[in-house]
């Protein structure tokens, strides 16, 4: 009966991650362009499993846009439709839907993760002043003068799956379809409601492999007493 013990161990397992996982998208509800996890995973015969494994349990990110928000600050930049902003950070270039920008000490539009706004072609955008205009396909223009444009990168492939380089990278390209609204950003499209919910589920599932452990070892201790028994 070694099977029970381990399928509680999985679904407690599973569980717990899911939980983590929930914690965070709860964390960030209130982050700019934040974009929930989703915990899936399929049930797998743990005797093919080594002990020393980890549960298989995947994660996979929500791309569905949140809602946007009008603030009249022009620094605060929202996307409309497909792709990402890219952002330096100490170097390396990620990419967010955070659109909440700041005018850091040199210029740059930094957004909340103090990641550098890059323009197309992948260098920091430097500014003069707040003062300046955004149109709907990202140029930025200053005293009606063309500044630079705003890179606005797709990161996903044509079936719609994040378009990865090894484990964490992505392979982005400039995309055209979308529009950039000055004054707005992107809330997170995580919803307390949901991630509610989901957490109560988890609850039922970590209690069904608690139960389970449970009956396994009431079971057990009947077999050893009525083993005792006859001898």
């Amino acid at each position: 009966m070694g099977y029970v013990v381990d399928l509680a161990a999985v679904i407690l397992g599973q569980s717990e991650k899911r939980a983590e996982i929930i914690a965070q998208n709860l964390s960030n509800s209130v982050t700019a362009g934040y974009k929930r996890s989703i915990p899936f995973s399929t049930l797998v015969d743990r005797m093919n499993i080594a002990s020393d494994e980890q549960l298989p349990l995947s994660v996979t990110i929500d791309t569905r846009p949140g809602k946007l928000v009008k603030t009249g600050n022009p620094l605060d930049l929202a996307i409309s439709g497909k792709g990402f902003f890219a952002v330096s950070v100490a170097g390396n270039i990620n990419y967010s839907r955070d659109g909440r920008f700041s005018l850091g000490e040199n210029g740059s539009l930094v957004n909340s993760a103090g990641g550098v706004l890059q323009d197309e072609n992948g260098r920091d955008i430097v500014i003069s002043s707040a003062s300046f205009s955004v149109s709907e396909d990202g140029v930025i223009s200053e005293k009606g003068i063309r500044h630079s444009k705003i890179g606005v990168f797709d990161l996903r492939k044509e079936d719609g799956e994040l378009n990865l380089v090894g484990a964490r990278s992505f392979d982005p390209a400039n995309t055209s379809e979308f529009s950039l609204q000055q004054g707005w950003y992107e809330a997170s499209n995580v919803s307390s409601g949901d991630e509610m919910v989901a957490m109560m589920e988890i609850l039922r599932r970590a209690e069904a492999g608690q139960r389970i452990m449970n009956v396994y070892d009431d079971l057990m201790g009947r077999a050893l007493s009525a083993f005792g028994e006859t001898r």
